[in-house]
């Protein structure tokens, strides 16, 4: 009984410091490498060389005040094994904001370099081409163990201390 209520303070002491804008820091979690197609079904990105496995999008994110930074490395798993990825889904590298209300996190992220990606642009009237920056936004729920995004749970981490996507660009 005694151990059940420590574990219980633990929690509500967890739970209450996500609620008091402690959320700087480095959580870790993934993303599915899937997108919707115009009629609505779900697609997700298979390698035919290794059908059973799942590709994801392992991301670290890093919040600090209401600044945020994403790096995306490409990840395929299946039951315990999980391979990495020289190329295979791009390495992503997003800068943006946060805002918190409550228990709601919201992120807005826009594209801030992207190695081994197809660089998506537009004809311009004037037939130049503009490239295209890839925006996400997520909505996440604060939790006692983290942040959950899209059903995947982002945990708080020491590791990636300094995320490729905080680093000054070459040329920027």
């Amino acid at each position: 009984m005694k151990r059940n209520i420590l574990s219980l303070l633990a929690s509500c002491l967890l739970f209450s410091a996500f609620a008091q804008n402690s959320l700087e820091g480095v959580y870790v979690g993934l993303e599915e490498m899937c997108y919707t197609d115009k009629s609505g079904k779900k697609d997700c990105y298979t390698d035919p060389a290794q059908p059973k496995y799942k590709w994801y999008h392992l991301c670290y994110i890093k919040i600090k005040g209401d600044s945020v930074y994403m790096d995306q490395s490409p990840v395929a798993m299946y039951k315990k094994d999980t391979l990495f990825s020289a190329s295979d889904g791009a390495f992503y590298y997003y800068r943006g904001t946060m805002s918190k209300k409550d228990t709601t996190v919201t992120i807005h992220l826009k594209e801030y370099y992207c190695d081994y990606c197809a660089v998506r642009s537009q004809i311009k009237p004037d037939g130049t081409r503009q490239v295209i920056k890839r925006e996400k936004q997520y909505a996440g729920r604060l939790t006692a163990k983290g942040i959950l995004i899209n059903g995947y749970l982002f945990r708080p981490t020491a590791g990636k201390p300094y995320l490729n996507s905080e680093k000054p660009r070459r040329g920027s």
